[in-house]
């Protein structure tokens, strides 16, 4: 009796479209059914002889042979791989996690390569970003990597940023000829996660310069639903390279278009750019159009609080998103009887998270404030006032969090926890914790006489307790669950514990205990989460350079008056600033200032004073003679290009 594949119309092997995206085929001749259906054409490979092509099995020996040729000179010169890896990265001390715990990191996380470029002779500088972009050729990905890739979002990013439809796009995927931008743009954001062999160096920067500026370029000349989308996920993609302009344009780009997201008379953006049959967007996506709208909002908020400037999205834009936020959360009331029933899941944190992004608005307000105030009571006590209502807000949210949502309460084997949400609670806690340091941190250890002096010392002391408390609890998150989570916490973790870091440090510059074995917990895990945030790599950085001055005084080759731990401990200078300034290339420089600019400037008092205090810091380092001073240790910690690294690329130079 013959089998299905025996019958005349079908072939003996599914057809070449169908065998590359591993759909199933029904092998029908001429073109199977879903080739039909999505009127592709449908073609079948001719089979080949089994058994490999002739030569082949020659020019293999061949490779062999080279290959062992070169490993034999490699070890006949003293320079095998391994050694040669060991003295390019020093190991660093680890006072903190247990092993057990170390090793759940290493195992299911790519191993660190620690972006550390190769070190230069003294008088040379690391090429900045747009020499390497310049010599880039960009080069479009394959569809079937795009599609892998795109897949790792929701896996390792997804849970702590749920903006996306899943159910929409995972259609998508199976069905699509061409990868749409938003593909694109989480192909982008998922390089380093991804160990495809395919993604070496050269490939992942060409593959990530196409998405980049394809997405740019639309979002510029064919503004819509769906370009927005991507446009959201390409800030969040650099906004995890750095803090810096570099990730303003974008995020500028992405307030103003979604304005557009309200449904103003009737007129809402176009799902695409190629959507021609002018139909609105479904009811059922109204949801996902308010996530994404709080989704632009949340990267507004943490790349904000990063500068030393006022956000864009002002209060009268947001105003049309608020009444529905709950619904659109899925908020349920904190009655006893409904706790014991939620499900824990990434969408019902976030809306926590976003009234936590609340206060860090108002938080920012207060810091921009503080770095423009006087040394007179007139300017101070008005300032107080507002801290004081943003100090109290912040208690009490965590007073009104609901149980569900503490972190001792996620081991209780009654509770019902979606995979993934342990890692946005795990994040929500840390940046409580942070913005409670960056407040009271301003008067711990003030900036000015006026809070220096007796009558506030009962203020000075609360604030130095609270953040204390704080780091306490950073210090158990970040050497406990982060550990085992560390490739599904988002960048603004890093940031919460780059707070933290950097108020220890100005508890010592003050004549407090440097305490150590808690710095070196935070510095290790920002140095492995820098596999996949940027950014953390360069807080990294900052913060040894910052420990090393205060454990050995003035660095290698350092003037007089010169100081990067200067910068570190006046909180008036915002992350940002710290680092555009220490970058290869400063994008915001320092020039003089004539009669002219004068004028401008006048309108903007608070960010004037920011710049002349930065100015006043680094005396005569306005020059460029300190940055050469970095230049010139043997880590060039800034030659790191706004280009992700793959984890196959990192798994590699290990």
């Amino acid at each position: 009796m013959e089998g299905p594949d025996s019958s005349p119309g079908r072939a003996t092997a599914s057809c070449e479209r169908c065998k590359q995206r591993k759909s199933r085929c029904d092998r029908k001749q001429p073109a199977c059914q879903r080739c039909r259906k999505l009127s592709v054409s449908c073609e079948y490979p001719s089979r080949k002889k089994p058994g490999f092509p002739a030569g082949h099995r020659l020019q293999l020996e061949e490779k062999i042979k080279k290959l062992e040729e070169e490993l034999r000179t490699l070890r006949n010169d003293g320079c095998g791989v391994r050694s040669e890896i060991q003295s390019s990265f020093p190991s660093f001390p680890t006072h903190g996690p247990d092993t057990a715990d170390t090793d759940s990191w290493t195992t299911s996380a790519p191993i660190y390569a620690d972006h550390r470029s190769e070190a230069l002779p003294d008088g040379e500088t690391p090429d900045a970003t747009s020499e390497r972009t310049r010599q880039i050729q960009e080069k479009q990905p394959p569809t079937d990597l795009v599609v892998s890739l795109s897949s790792l979002f929701f896996r390792h990013i997804h849970p702590w940023f749920p903006f996306l439809d899943i159910r929409r796009l995972c259609l998508e995927m199976g069905n699509i000829d061409e990868p749409s931008l938003l593909h694109y743009a989480l192909f982008g954001v998922s390089l380093p996660y991804s160990f495809d062999s395919r993604l070496d160096r050269k490939s992942s920067d060409s593959f990530w310069k196409y998405c980049k500026r394809r997405i740019a370029l639309e979002v510029l000349e064919e503004p819509s639903y769906s370009s927005l989308e991507a446009l959201t996920i390409l800030v969040l993609d650099l906004s995890g390279m750095t803090n810096g302009p570099q990730v303003w344009g974008a995020l500028a780009i992405a307030t103003k278009l979604v304005q557009q997201l309200q449904n103003v008379g009737g007129r809402v953006w176009r799902t695409s750019a190629t959507d021609s049959s002018g139909e609105l967007i479904a009811k059922v996506d109204s949801i996902y159009q308010q996530r994404l709208f709080w989704a632009i909002y949340s990267l507004d908020c943490y790349i904000t609080i990063t500068t030393g400037r006022s956000s864009d999205l002002t209060d009268d834009r947001i105003k049309h998103f608020v009444a529905a936020k709950p619904l659109v959360w899925q908020k349920h009331s904190t009655s006893m009887e409904t706790l014991d029933k939620i499900v824990l899941s990434p969408v019902y944190v976030s809306c926590y998270q976003l009234e936590l992004l609340d206060l860090s608005r108002r938080l920012h307000n207060v810091h921009i404030m503080y770095a423009a105030l006087g040394d007179d009571e007139e300017s101070l006590f008005p300032w107080l006032e507002q801290f004081r209502k943003c100090s109290t807000e912040l208690a009490e949210w965590a007073c009104t969090l609901p149980s569900c949502l503490h972190l001792q309460n996620l081991k209780d084997p009654r509770r019902q926890v979606v995979m993934g949400a342990v890692a946005s609670i795990t994040m929500l806690h840390a940046y409580y914790h942070a913005l409670v340091i960056h407040a009271h941190g301003l008067l711990a250890f003030p900036a000015y006489e006026v809070f220096q002096s007796a009558p506030f010392e009962d203020t000075r002391e609360e604030s130095q307790s609270r953040c204390l408390h704080s780091i306490s609890i950073i210090i158990e998150i970040v050497s406990g669950s982060a550990v085992k989570l560390g490739d599904k916490l988002g960048w603004p973790f890093t940031w919460s514990i780059w707070v933290a870091a950097r108020y220890l440090l100005i508890q010592e510059s003050r004549g407090g205990n440097l305490q150590r074995e808690k710095l070196t917990i935070i510095l290790d895990f920002l140095r492995q989460a820098g596999s996949y945030w940027q950014i953390s790599s360069k807080y990294y950085r900052l913060l040894r350079l910052g420990t090393s001055e205060l454990q050995t005084g003035m660095m290698p080759g350092q003037r007089r008056g010169q100081s990067i731990l200067q910068f570190l401990t006046d909180v008036r200078i915002s992350t940002s600033d710290l680092e555009d300034q220490f970058r290869v290339d400063p994008i915001l420089q320092n020039g003089t200032l004539t009669q002219k600019h004068a004028v401008s400037i006048g309108e903007d008092e608070q960010e004037y004073s920011q710049v002349s205090r930065f100015q006043d810091l680094q005396g005569d380092s306005s020059n460029g003679n300190y940055l050469n001073l970095l230049y010139q240790a043997s880590d060039n910690w800034f030659h790191v290009p706004l280009y992700a690294s793959s984890a196959y690329q990192q798994h590699l130079s290990y």
